[in-house]
């Protein structure tokens, strides 16, 4: 039997239409808040756990946007949007080099999240897709 890994993130935008993003340590480029879906953990609630550790903020999950496989690692990515309910936003020491609200461009976004974000700021909802670009983390 295959094992899959699940990993979860989340899209916040703030009224300007930024959206929340983080900079891992080592790392160049930005990512979404998120990460790995522990054991008996929902994904929702790895979601809401990933990024309140590395952004501080309380967050709610409002709907699930999509749904991404990528066969070459057996990773399935969920993303959920979410709105800020609580907390102040600081990075996480151990793991975030920055977190805040950026206007999104491709260039300056981590390559396994592009296609992810584009499909965000477009509107899609309900998204099953499988990506087949070369994605090893994250």
């Amino acid at each position: 039997m295959a094992e899959f890994f699940v990993s979860a993130f989340v899209i916040i935008r703030d009224r300007k239409g930024r959206i929340l993003l983080v900079r891992k340590k080592g790392e160049a480029k930005w990512s979404l808040p998120g990460g790995g879906v522990e054991e008996g953990e929902a994904p929702w609630q790895g979601a809401i756990r990933e990024s309140q550790e590395e952004t501080g903020y309380k967050v709610k999950i409002l709907k699930m946007l999509g749904m991404y496989y990528i066969p070459a690692i057996n990773k399935i990515k969920i993303t959920f949007r979410a709105k800020v309910i609580g907390g102040k936003l600081r990075k996480d020491p151990g793991e975030i080099s920055d977190c805040q609200f950026v206007k999104p461009r491709l260039r300056n976004l981590e390559r396994r999240y592009k296609e992810i974000i584009q499909d965000a700021i477009s509107g899609k909802t309900h998204v099953l897709k499988i990506l087949t670009s070369p994605q090893t983390s994250g």
